[in-house]
C-alpha cells in the first residue's frame, strides 16, 4: 500500500480532503497529527504555492514519505485582495465574530464590487525525487453575500463559507455553507485542486 502524508494537523481539513479523495484501493493517507510532536513550518512564502511547497518538503523530510500540502485563502475585491495569504489568521476571535466583522465592513458595498475568489495551491512531493514534484491550483469565484446563511452540515469553524455566494450553476444564490457537501466539494477551490492531483497519486 502506498502511504502519503497530508501536511496538516487540523482534523477538519484532514476529513474534508479525505472525503474529496474518497476510498482509493492501495492508497493510505495519514496526517501529521499521526506523528506526535511534529510541528509544521512557519508559512513564510510570498504565494500560496510557496507555502504549500514549504509544508510538503518539510513533512517529507520529517517522515521519509511522500507528502501532500496545500495553502489556500480568500481574496475579497473590496479589500484589495485581502486577506489572501493571511486568511486563516486574519481578524481575531471565533469564526462567528470574523463572519460578522466581514459583513460589517461590506455594508454599503455595491453588488458589482462584492466579487471574491478562493484560491488553493496544492503540492505533492516525493522523498529524494524533485523530478516527481507536482504543483496544481484550483480557484472558485463568487460574491460576498449580504448576510450569513448556514446549511445543515455547517462547518462552524469556518468564517467564510456562510458568506461566500455562488453566482452560477444550479446552486446560484446559495452560500457554500448551504450547499450539499458533495456538490460543494466538486466546485470548491480545494476540490478542483485535488481533482488535478488525484491522478498523480493513482499513477505513482
Amino acid at each position: 500500500m502506498d502511504t502519503y502524508i497530508l501536511a496538516t494537523t487540523n482534523p477538519m481539513k484532514y476529513r474534508e480532503i479525505l472525503s474529496i479523495i474518497g476510498e482509493t484501493p492501495g492508497i493510505q493517507i495519514l496526517s501529521m497529527a499521526d506523528f506526535p510532536g511534529a510541528a509544521l513550518p512557519e508559512e513564510t512564502g510570498a504565494t500560496f504555492a510557496e507555502n504549500a511547497r514549504l509544508k510538503a518538503e518539510y513533512c517529507t523530510n520529517a517522515t521519509g514519505l511522500p507528502s501532500i500540502a496545500e495553502d489556500s485563502g480568500v481574496e475579497i475585491a473590496a479589500f484589495d485582495g485581502a486577506p489572501g495569504l493571511y486568511s486563516a489568521r486574519w481578524l481575531a476571535g471565533p469564526a462567528a465574530d470574523k463572519t460578522a466583522e466581514i459583513l460589517r465592513r461590506m455594508e454599503g458595498v455595491p453588488a458589482e464590487k462584492r466579487a471574491v475568489r478562493l484560491c488553493c495551491s496544492m503540492v505533492l512531493v516525493y522523498p529524494n525525487r524533485p523530478d516527481l514534484t507536482v504543483e496544481v491550483e484550483g480557484t472558485w469565484n463568487g460574491v460576498i453575500a449580504t448576510s450569513a446563511r448556514f446549511g445543515e452540515n455547517s462547518r462552524k469553524d469556518c468564517p467564510y463559507d456562510p458568506i461566500l455566494e455562488m453566482t452560477s450553476g444550479s446552486y446560484a444564490g446559495m452560500t457554500l455553507d448551504e450547499m450539499p457537501v458533495a456538490e460543494k466539494n466538486a466546485v470548491s477551490h480545494r476540490g478542483k485542486a485535488l481533482a488535478q492531483l488525484i491522478p498523480h497519486l493513482l499513477n505513482s
